[in-house]
């Protein structure tokens, strides 16, 4: 979702910011947008912390999936943009989404 404003922004592919930082992130985000390569996720399993007084009503199968992109550098480095949802521990859909560095 932080990225919204970014991708809104370079809408003629310039990431022109008065912080050089700011541009320096939306650079890094459009890049992936744009060369990245397609990634699959899927979700299985959900582990529990202890210290439910009752863990049989909680959902360890917390199916789901999404898509995102991976950009790898020269040193090996990855910059992945990502969306997906999945259920959590009471069957809800969890959406997510980011930028990972």
């Amino acid at each position: 979702m932080l990225c919204a404003p970014l991708a809104v922004r370079t809408g003629d592919g310039q990431c022109d910011y008065k912080h050089d930082w700011l541009s320096s992130a939306c650079e890094w985000v459009m890049r992936v947008a744009n060369d990245g390569t397609w990634d699959l996720y899927l979700t299985g399993y959900g582990w529990h912390i202890d210290g439910y007084d009752d863990s049989s009503n909680l959902n360890a199968n917390s199916w789901g999936g999404g898509a995102g992109k991976h950009w790898t550098d020269a040193n090996g480095n990855q910059d992945i943009l990502f969306t997906f949802a999945f259920l959590d521990s009471h069957k809800n859909i969890q959406p997510i989404g980011g930028y990972a560095r």
